[in-house]
């Protein structure tokens, strides 16, 4: 009989465990597996298509006297057994290609995407290719002085990747051939509003545009890949909020579900009507669906909370079902 795993990630206090694995047994009832004391600030994680878990230390020279890392830990005991340089200070993502052979992560502070082969076992060894990306910068000088890409999305029907670059309010577009030494090409730009600050994208259930969460706008915005054209889908805030931004988007036929920081809310959007739902807790910098439920990290509450979905289009039921320090991230998997 199948069974799911969680995986959780955050800012955790690097002196206790700070990532977990669980069973999800039902909604309510999740049995701990292992956890483990995975360093500075694990934020970001991904499974393989095996049994081996990946995670980051977002972590920077300034801080924490150390370059950003990826590890490797094996399912379900948590064991680590592998940890290479990230490429770059503060990687916030991570994903694989679509042939499961690379893994790719973003460098936020250091503005670059590194790319991993992996072994058979899935292992990750040094970089094969590292992007460095450029630009003017955007007009907020405290957030957009040099490019800061957060987040790849790969797209199997046009065989590339794009990369959201907060820093720039740029989308790049790289080609993806995974038989080569050096697998991305860079094919071209696509432009976002000045000040947008793109952080996460999602396809269109068609696969013809790009739906792209701008945390500095505080917006959702549709994008045309082939032709660059962008449209304004909606605004995450239902009241101003200077300090508000936007974090996490996902996209289920025509409803967008948006999570804003410092307004704390969820956003369920369709094309006539917009209906905003507290977190029940401080700053969802992330959320998962999972059937019908979504499970919302409160990174400040340290708490994630769980919501029904139903079919139209309203969340209910939302109660709290996880403690633990501040989680950023939670991946599910069918093992």
């Amino acid at each position: 009989m199948a069974k799911k795993l969680a995986a959780i990630g955050g800012y955790g206090n690097e002196d206790s465990d700070n990532i977990f694995v669980y069973q999800i047994e039902d909604e309510n009832r999740w049995k701990l597996l292992a956890s483990a004391k995975a360093g500075v600030r694990p934020s970001y994680l991904c499974f393989s298509d095996t049994n081996l878990l990946y995670v980051v230390n977002e972590q920077n020279l300034a801080m924490h006297q150390g370059e950003g890392l990826v590890k490797t830990y094996l399912l379900p005991s948590l064991q680590e057994i592998g940890s290479i340089p990230s490429g770059g200070e503060d990687p916030c993502f991570l994903t694989l290609d679509p042939s499961k052979k690379f893994l790719l992560t973003t460098n936020y502070s250091s503005g670059t995407v590194a790319i991993f082969p992996l072994s058979k076992a899935g292992i990750p060894s040094f970089a094969v290719q590292t992007l460095q990306f450029f630009g003017l910068p955007g007009p907020n000088k405290d957030r957009q002085a040099w490019p800061h890409p957060h987040s790849i999305l790969f797209d199997e029907e046009r065989s590339c990747f794009y990369v959201a670059d907060l820093g720039t309010d740029r989308l790049h577009q790289y080609a993806w051939e995974a038989d080569k030494t050096e697998p991305a090409r860079f094919i071209k730009d696509l432009r976002l509003p000045l000040g947008s600050g793109p952080r996460l994208m999602r396809l269109s259930s068609d696969k013809k545009f790009l739906y792209v969460v701008n945390e500095l706008a505080n917006s959702v915005s549709k994008v045309n890949p082939d032709t660059g054209e962008t449209a304004l889908v909606c605004t995450t805030l239902q009241h101003a909020n200077r300090e508000a931004t936007a974090a996490h988007l996902e996209v289920l036929g025509e409803r967008v579900i948006v999570s804003t920081r410092g307004e704390d809310s969820i956003l369920v959007h369709t094309e006539n009507n917009d209906s905003w739902y507290d977190c029940k807790g401080k700053c969802p910098r992330f959320f998962a669906l999972d059937g019908h439920t979504l499970f919302i990290a409160n990174q400040l509450s340290d708490c994630i909370v769980a919501y029904t979905l139903s079919a139209d289009n309203t969340l209910s039921q939302g109660q709290v079902v996880w403690e633990g320090p501040s989680p950023t991230c939670l991946q599910f998997k069918v093992v």
